[in-house]
């Protein structure tokens, strides 16, 4: 699968509006949601993944409003972590 591809399928939506980061998050898959952010870092540049972090869905929820609206705080803490990472304090602090 060339790189393009990878990054079409991890960018892509459901017909909710969900990715499937949103979708691994609001299950609790936290393998799932580890091998999507290997793939996105690999795969994605720098302002797409941060896209990927503060996407939103068709019901204007994030991944981290899915996990925490099906009680999954493993997931939690690794968008957590992982937006520490990626995003500045400030595009945390307006992205809701």
């Amino acid at each position: 699968m060339s790189a393009e591809e990878v990054k079409e399928l991890l960018l892509a939506k459901d017909y909710g509006g969900k990715k499937a980061f949103h979708n691994a998050a609001q299950h609790g898959k936290t393998e799932v949601l580890q091998k999507l952010r290997d793939w996105s870092t690999e795969k994605l540049s720098v302002e797409e993944v941060k896209e990927l972090l503060l996407a939103k869905d068709y019901e204007g929820k994030r991944a981290f409003h899915n996990a925490a609206q099906h009680g999954k705080t493993e997931v939690l803490q690794k968008l957590r972590d992982w937006s520490t990472e990626k995003l500045s304090a400030e595009e945390v602090n307006n992205c809701c």
